[in-house]
């Protein structure tokens, strides 16, 4: 089901993994002193975040657009249906 390559690489990485988990748990306070710097910084950076990747909005507003199918050619001059002949060209 599974090729030796696919399986061989999955035993790579599961003991990379295991090896990083081993050495996290021999060095609790490493971690967590690591991981709440982190903490403390992200809220730092928060105010200066910005909402640049929102864009601003008018709720006051919207737009319509909408167009005309352009299968048969349309005259306003037509009064007697003679542009019903011109689907002919269309075709």
């Amino acid at each position: 089901m599974y090729s030796r390559r696919s399986i061989a690489r999955y035993e790579r990485f599961a003991t990379g993994y295991e090896r990083l988990l081993e050495n996290a748990l021999n060095h609790k306070s490493v971690v967590i002193i690591g991981v709440t710097i982190l903490f403390i910084v992200s809220l730092a950076m928060y105010p200066r975040l910005g909402t640049e990747l929102f864009p601003e909005t008018d709720a006051g507003t919207f737009t319509i657009q909408f167009s005309r199918a352009r299968r048969y050619p349309y005259r306003e001059d037509d009064r007697d249906g003679a542009s019903n002949r011109g689907h002919q060209f269309v075709r």
